[in-house]
């Protein structure tokens, strides 16, 4: 069962994305466009994860319904009692993706996702994790070139059913199919790792 404080914050992020419609209503109507390729590349707080890369698919499947892939790779190293540890891992992310117009700029998204991740360590036997999760966001049109997204999760797995995240992307266009530009994974509750990194976007 959810517990209250991630409603309230769902609902405080909903009050935000009508204000943000009403304040940006100037941005010309175009829609966005949910089938692309995406490149990520970034780091994180935990020195298991000194470098994750990632590449997904996104494609529709009605007017208001996108389905998305990601295959990510992490690799981290770091000293335990004098020696050397090395991480490996491998994750699938399958998300479900609701996409409501709601200004002439703006989007609000409720995604519904599911991981498995298979996680090798130096002298210690790998791991194999699911994770489920669901999420409420928005994404929006600052200028013509200019996009923003930020989204607010809740996760679970069988060790800990209430992580949350605020996960946040600023693309820009540098011609009419592909965005580069930069993403930000706060975990709230702090029983995960927060997340930085880069991502190229090209859109078909």
């Amino acid at each position: 069962m959810l517990e209250q404080p991630g409603v309230n914050g769902m609902k405080k992020l909903l009050a935000m994305v009508i204000s943000l419609t009403l304040i940006n209503s100037y941005v010309s109507a175009e829609g966005f466009n949910y089938d692309y390729i995406v490149v990520n590349a970034g780091t994180t707080s935990s020195t298991a994860i000194d470098r994750k890369l990632g590449i997904g698919l996104s494609k529709s499947i009605h007017s208001n319904v996108a389905l998305r892939a990601n295959v990510n790779h992490r690799q981290g190293k770091w000293i335990a009692n004098g020696s050397i540890r090395e991480q490996t891992g491998i994750s699938l992310d399958l998300e479900g993706i609701y996409h409501r117009y709601i200004g002439a700029n703006t989007d609000v998204l409720f995604t519904l996702g599911y991981s498995y991740e298979d996680t090798k360590t130096t002298n210690i036997s790998s791991s194999k994790l699911e994770y489920h999760a669901a999420s409420l966001g928005i994404r929006q049109s600052l200028t013509d070139t200019i996009e923003a997204e930020i989204q607010y999760a809740l996760m679970n797995t069988e060790s800990n059913p209430s992580i949350r995240q605020v996960y946040t992307n600023l693309m820009f266009k540098i011609s009419p199919s592909i965005s580069i530009g930069a993403k930000y994974m706060r975990n709230i509750t702090g029983a995960d790792f927060n997340q930085t990194g880069i991502i190229i976007k090209r859109k078909f």
